[in-house]
C-alpha cells in the first residue's frame, strides 16, 4: 500500500490506521473518494441513531465545533429535537418555564416519533384558553394509553387524538372568530402544527401540567 496516500488520508481526516487502510484498499487509493465515503458513513449513522433530516444533520456534521464527531452530533441533535419550541401570542421567550400544555406525536405503539418534524411546542395556559373549549369538544374519546374511554379533556395529564378527531378540532379552529392579528397568527401556527403532527403520528397528544 502506498504510505503517502495512507499519509495523505490521515492527515485530512482523524481516523485509525486500520480504518484508513480498509478505506483505501476498497476505494483503489483514492484519497479523495475515501474522504467521501467517511463522511457518508458517519451521516448515514446519525441518521440511523436520531431519525433528523439532513439539512438539520449536515449543518451540525461539518461545524468545526464538532469536527465530524459522530457522537457529538447525535447528542446535539437529539438535544435539538426534544427541545420544547415555545408556541404563544407574545415573542417567544428562550426557555419553557411556565404552566401550559406539549404538544408531540406518537406511533400506534404510543413511542414518541424520533423527528425534526416531531418537535414538542408548549403553549402556556394562558394562550390555550383560546382553544382548550374546542379540545375539550371532542371528548369522550378513547384513550390508548389507558385503554378506556376519557370523558372529558384534562388539563393535568396526557390527552391522545387520532386523526379523525384533530382534523375535527382544525375545522373548528378554522372558524374562531379572531379578534387581533396576534391572535390569528398565532392560531394559524397551532394549525400547522396540529397538520404537521397529524401527517407523521398515529395520534397527536396533548399534555398538561397543570
Amino acid at each position: 500500500m502506498n504510505k503517502e496516500k495512507l499519509n495523505e488520508l490521515r492527515s485530512k481526516i482523524s481516523i485509525p490506521l486500520v480504518q484508513a487502510m480498509k478505506l483505501l484498499k476498497q476505494h483503489d487509493e483514492n484519497v479523495e473518494q475515501c474522504i467521501q465515503a467517511f463522511h457518508d458513513e458517519n451521516i448515514k449513522k446519525i441518521c440511523e441513531e436520531t431519525g433528523c433530516d439532513l439539512s438539520i444533520i449536515f449543518e451540525y456534521y461539518h461545524d468545526v465545533a464538532y469536527e465530524y464527531n459522530v457522537g457529538k452530533v447525535i447528542t446535539k441533535v437529539e438535544a435539538l429535537i426534544h427541545r420544547p419550541i415555545k408556541l404563544t401570542i407574545e415573542e417567544n421567550p428562550l426557555y419553557v418555564d411556565k404552566v401550559g400544555f406539549f404538544i408531540w406525536a406518537e406511533d400506534e405503539n404510543l413511542d414518541r416519533i424520533q423527528s425534526t418534524m416531531n418537535r414538542t411546542y408548549f403553549i402556556p395556559r394562558y394562550d390555550f384558553e383560546y382553544v382548550v373549549d374546542i379540545f375539550a369538544s371532542v371528548f369522550p374519546i378513547f384513550n390508548p394509553m389507558r385503554k378506556y374511554l376519557e370523558t372529558s379533556f384534562d388539563e393535568c395529564s396526557d390527552n391522545y387524538f387520532d386523526h379523525a378527531v384533530i382534523t375535527e378540532i382544525i375545522s373548528k379552529i378554522k372558524v374562531l372568530n379572531v379578534v387581533t392579528d396576534e391572535i390569528g397568527r398565532f392560531l394559524t401556527r397551532l394549525i400547522y402544527v396540529l397538520e404537521e403532527k397529524n401527517k407523521i403520528g398515529r395520534y397527536l397528544v396533548v399534555y398538561g401540567n397543570q
